[in-house]
């Protein structure tokens, strides 16, 4: 038996609690998702399976997840070829139940691989999004990109800290969203992140009420908090 993992996470925005199980076989990983209505509706009420998610994935190849409830099928595959002597890196997902297919395909575009251009095409929406990631000597990685069917653009920026810590901001301009996120790595604690959501809107917009001239910017916050436990399960001999 292989390395076991569960990740618990609770978002007080949306006031509910989820977690994921995860457990390696051999090469493979077992998961198991599921949130707070699962076991309300679930077990307790026993009217229906809302939000159990069960998937199989081998790491950086394929996974395959199905939703109970919505009795629909997710398929991911991963996959590197050479072309013209450069790295290429693919990634193909598909929902029939969303009717969603999407590829993503991504090289670098410098012999020490610090910059990073990459192409995603959404068959469904008939829609582009290209982006760019440059890895600076200070461990900082900015990553800028734009959707040409919404004709927004989000940037996200990441840093990495000297003992395990990482900072992660992300802006959505169609979205008006930020986000906040500081992660401590540790393999004998488990990981453990902290996340802030803020949403930016004006007087009159997205619930405010209102709706005159005089439109002032508010935002709305939400914490969201997310651990991760590691076991390392035995294999017992008769």
């Amino acid at each position: 038996m292989g390395n076991s993992t569960v990740t618990a996470r609770y978002d007080a925005g949306a006031k509910s609690a989820s977690a994921v199980a995860a457990m390696g076989v051999g090469d493979m990983r077992l998961k198991a998702s599921f949130n707070d209505e699962t076991l309300v509706k679930g077990v307790l009420e026993r009217s229906q399976v809302t939000g159990l998610v069960l998937g199989v994935e081998k790491p950086l190849a394929f996974a395959i997840d199905y939703d109970v409830g919505n009795k629909s099928p997710r398929f991911q595959f991963r996959s590197t070829t050479t072309v013209g002597g450069k790295t290429v890196k693919w990634l193909f997902n598909h929902a029939p139940a969303r009717n969603t297919t999407a590829v993503d395909v991504s090289t670098a575009i410098d012999k020490s691989g610090v910059n990073t251009v990459g192409v995603k095409y959404d068959f469904a929406k008939q829609s582009a999004g290209v982006r760019f990631s440059r890895v600076f000597p200070s461990g900082t990685i900015v990553e800028p990109s734009f959707d040409f069917g919404t004709k927004s653009w989000s940037v996200m920026m990441t840093h990495t800290i000297a003992g395990g810590d990482s900072l992660l901001a992300t802006y959505d301009s169609q979205a008006n969203l930020l986000l906040l996120n500081w992660g401590r790595a540790s393999e004998a604690g488990g990981a453990f992140r902290v996340g802030m959501t803020n949403i930016f809107a004006t007087a009159g917009s997205n619930g405010y009420g209102g709706g005159g001239t005089d439109e002032q910017p508010r935002m709305q916050s939400s914490l969201s908090i997310e651990k991760t436990w590691n076991f390392r399960l035995r294999q017992f001999r008769q």
